[in-house]
């Protein structure tokens, strides 16, 4: 999984709590997103890159998490 940058701005699609790994606390806190609760729209957590999130991302993240 890549990173983007942006000069000293770094950070991995999926990754949304910022730890540098892509694991269970992402995919729950992604859940958070997809549902509306606590948490506001976030680029890393659009993790099948199609502008919105929801359980598809959770899913697709899920299938990495497991793959990895």
């Amino acid at each position: 999984m890549g990173y983007l940058n942006n000069d000293s701005l770094a950070f991995m699609i999926g990754d949304v709590n910022y730890d540098r790994l892509i694991n269970l606390t992402d995919i729950l806190i992604i859940i958070d997103i997809s549902i509306g609760h606590g948490y506001t729209y976030n680029l890393q957590a659009d993790f099948n890159f199609d502008g919105i999130v929801n359980m598809d991302d959770v899913l697709s993240l899920l299938e990495f998490v497991l793959m990895n």
